[in-house]
């Protein structure tokens, strides 16, 4: 895989005629509106985990040259990712991962001390939630939406209504207390479903639902492909010449 895929895929979509741009803008704006049914989505860059590019620490470094706690090798290849200074989209992108899969590997790295500390509240705790180790009320508590004592009003009115038998969610407790909009409640659910959805990103894009099994054979096969298609290319262009 060639390294800043999505990078890459945005330069070749910026170089394009303006006429071509605008289409695509309309086109995508358009399709974030059907699937957040207008619901807010801006995010201060800095804060997206898409675009964090985890660093790698010496230890961290140690473990991808040794081996020595034989991890499943999705973690040394993440770790040979984040050696190479990629972002969390690139990871996913070039390994055939959901979102929320390449998000627990980093949280998994960052809890062994194999990469740095984002420094960002946000950054980390966005992973945290794409990938269930939080919840709605305590990321929007992390992330500075709502306070303490409006979380653990939610959670004390939640309780009180599981005893009586009603299964509110939170997100729904904490938008009828008015602390937040339901709109935007429901756009933070929405990404966190989106974060496990699985993208195939080769030569064009293809969303599709992949089964979690062997993500590493299934790039492996990809690529296997993609080398006897270079082989079949070379052998008729050399077919070609000998019959001119």
């Amino acid at each position: 895989m060639k390294a800043d895929t999505f990078k890459t895929s945005i330069m070749k979509m910026l170089s394009l005629p303006l006429w071509v741009k605008q289409i695509i803008y309309m086109s995508l704006r358009a399709d974030i509106k059907r699937v957040l049914n207008n619901r807010p989505i801006d995010v201060n860059p800095y804060d997206m985990v898409q675009l964090y590019k985890p660093k790698i620490t010496f230890k961290g470094k140690k473990e991808l040259e040794s081996r020595e706690h034989n991890y499943e090798e999705i973690m040394y290849t993440f770790l040979k990712a984040v050696s190479e200074r990629k972002t969390i989209i690139d990871v996913t992108l070039d390994n055939f991962l959901t979102l929320a899969e390449t998000c627990e590997l980093y949280l998994n790295a960052l809890q062994y001390e194999y990469v740095m500390n984002s420094n960002s509240k946000v950054i980390d705790s966005t992973a945290q939630f794409f990938c269930g180790q939080i919840k709605t009320g305590e990321y929007l508590y992390r992330i500075g939406r709502i306070s303490v004592d409006q979380l653990d009003t939610a959670i004390k009115t939640q309780d009180e209504l599981k005893k009586a038998g009603d299964k509110t969610q939170m997100a729904e407790v904490i938008s009828n207390f008015g602390f937040i909009e339901k709109d935007e409640i429901q756009a933070v659910l929405i990404m966190k479903d989106e974060a496990q959805r699985r993208l195939i990103y080769g030569n064009n894009i293809n969303a599709a639902e992949v089964e979690n099994k062997d993500v590493l054979e299934l790039s492996r096969k990809i690529e296997e492909l993609e080398y006897e298609n270079n082989y079949l290319k070379t052998k008729l262009n050399a077919l070609l010449k000998l019959g001119k």
